[in-house]
């Protein structure tokens, strides 16, 4: 295989990777489902929605969302245990990758 193929495969896979997500803004947005809010989107990682609320991370299924709007996303019905679940495991993870300082302002490495 030439250079020029291997270069436009990693080009190729990157478009295919572009197409599984939408281009949709999800992030610093109201979340709402069954007409309540349930909290702020924070994050999508892993086709999951991260939101979160005064007790919680909450890692709901990005196929539960039902509507995207400039202020608000709305979901369909989710499992709320699994949600906080996944969500708890995500802040584990994630929060160890994270430097603050003592003042709490995020420190880049």
């Amino acid at each position: 295989m030439s250079v020029k193929s291997k270069i436009l495969g990693i080009f190729k896979g990157a478009d295919k990777d572009e197409k599984k997500m939408p281009k949709v803004d999800y992030l610093c947005k109201i979340v709402k489902c069954q007409g309540k809010k349930i909290g702020e989107s924070i994050a999508v990682d892993e086709e999951q929605l991260l939101v979160i609320n005064k007790k919680e991370i909450l890692a709901i299924p990005l196929g539960k969302v039902v509507e995207v709007s400039e202020e608000e996303i709305i979901l369909d019905k989710f499992n709320k245990t699994k949600a906080k679940k996944a969500g708890k495991s995500w802040k584990k993870n994630e929060a160890d990758k994270l430097k603050f300082d003592e003042q709490g302002m995020m420190i880049s490495e």
